[in-house]
């Protein structure tokens, strides 16, 4: 089953150079069942773009199949990385993000 992706791949790196896991269990949200849940950080493909600006995904892996989708473009540090899975598992709530991200995955299906 292939990823999908809300975001143009072609002006960031193929892989993320940080993964930050937010769920380390299964989850369970309507008729899904949520096998991965994970926050990725991208660097620029090209020396074009500016190169203190990363790329920052948050990833569902699902029965239904896999989603992965634009958070934020921000600035290009592991401590930024940690204060947005921060901001995302104790400030915002990964329920409304799991909602927006099931919603944009079912858009895929039809």
């Amino acid at each position: 089953m292939s990823v999908k992706k809300d975001f143009d791949v072609s002006q960031w790196q193929r892989r993320p150079i940080r993964i930050i896991k937010i769920s380390e269990k299964i989850l369970f949200f309507q008729e899904a069942e949520i096998k991965s849940l994970e926050l990725r950080q991208y660097f620029p493909s090209t020396e074009a773009q500016d190169a203190d600006t990363c790329l920052y995904t948050v990833f569902i892996q699902t029965n239904l199949g896999s989603v992965e989708m634009k958070y934020i473009e921000s600035q290009c540090n592991s401590q930024e990385l940690d204060r947005i899975c921060f901001l995302l598992k104790d400030r915002i709530g990964i329920s409304s993000l799991i909602n927006r991200m099931m919603i944009e995955l079912e858009s895929y299906r039809y």
